[in-house]
């Protein structure tokens, strides 16, 4: 399991991916966060799979979900969620719309919100799938 996880929905995202990978590997590494990265390519027509594929060999942490088909920002982004393993799920753009330190503070915001939760009967995909609602 990790402390994080990241997730990027792409869709034709090739142009301005590469230097985002970059910036979270700069980040990841200052931070020492035990952590991965999920880009999941929405169908993309243009060449953002291959940019992802390209820089994982040098990035452990990365990968990649493929929608073969376009099927919307929201399908992306729940099936990065429901393939996250992370303790904290961090939704950002290709452009980083959301800053990487946000992590901290969604990190204890987070776990105060498990913690008001600790009683109740909810699995693990339910609190995920709450997290990015209330995220929104």
């Amino acid at each position: 399991m990790y402390s994080l996880s990241i997730v990027i929905p792409a869709f034709n995202e090739e142009l301005r991916l590469e230097a985002t990978l970059n910036k979270i590997d700069a980040f990841l590494k200052a931070e020492d966060w035990n952590a991965e990265l999920i880009v999941v390519d929405d169908g993309s027509i243009d060449r953002t799979a291959q940019l992802v594929m390209r820089h994982m060999p040098e990035k452990p942490y990365l990968r990649l979900l493929q929608n073969h088909i376009n099927r919307g920002k929201g399908f992306s982004i729940r099936r990065g969620v429901e393939a996250a393993l992370g303790e904290v799920i961090l939704l950002t753009d290709a452009d980083l719309s959301v800053p990487l330190k946000e992590a901290h503070q969604s990190r204890r915001r987070d776990r105060d919100w498990l913690t008001r939760c600790a009683g109740r009967r909810v699995c693990v995909r339910s609190v995920a799938s709450a997290l990015v609602q209330c995220r929104f």
